[in-house]
């Protein structure tokens, strides 16, 4: 089985975001790592990364590779309105984690201006999440900017903690006679 290409992945940060950190860290970094990093938000692919700072993909690859070795980032599957996404037994965990569920309420919060969901909003959003069952179809039927859900962010941060995975797709090819 074939993994995705690297840079389809998104990279994300697994420790406090560098974009709000210091002058002092980012002199520390090399000169790949300080043009990339104010890109790296959980949404941008690594080759949409490459391009908007105009560096080759394979540098921008191998600068990745390293802040994973170091533990900084991690890489996330690619965010597709077409991609299934469902909820795992992490996700029994997460019901009681009433912590979690206060941090993801202020993670996925679209405009701050207005008030976040509630985690009881939060947890029938990823209860909405089936196998087989296309984004898009759960975001026309559950509608998550009705409670002020940015539902990009909402699968990130299920992806993050584990307890939301991308469903992986292949096609299978039978043989003749399997077909008839």
């Amino acid at each position: 089985m074939k993994s995705l290409p690297m840079s389809l992945l998104v990279p994300a940060f697994t420790r406090v975001p560098l974009p709000t950190a210091t002058p002092d860290v980012f002199k520390k970094m090399d000169m790949v790592s300080q043009k990339i990093t104010p890109y790296m938000n959980g949404v941008f692919t690594i080759r949409e990364i490459a391009n908007r700072v105009k560096i080759d993909a394979e540098i921008v690859e191998r600068c990745v590779r390293q802040l994973i070795y170091c533990g900084t980032i991690i890489l996330l599957p690619q965010f597709l309105y077409s991609n299934c996404y469902y909820t795992t037994e992490k996700f029994k965990i997460f019901i009681k984690a009433f912590i979690t569920q206060k941090e993801c309420c202020e993670f996925v919060k679209r405009k701050s201006c207005l008030p976040g969901p509630e985690a009881r909003d939060i947890l029938r959003l990823y209860g909405g999440l089936r196998p087989g069952w296309k984004l898009s179809n759960w975001h026309s039927r559950f509608n998550p900017r009705r409670q002020n859900v940015d539902e990009r962010k909402l699968i990130q941060f299920g992806i993050y903690y584990g307890f939301v995975r991308k469903q992986e797709i292949y096609p299978v090819t039978l043989k003749p006679e399997e077909t008839k």
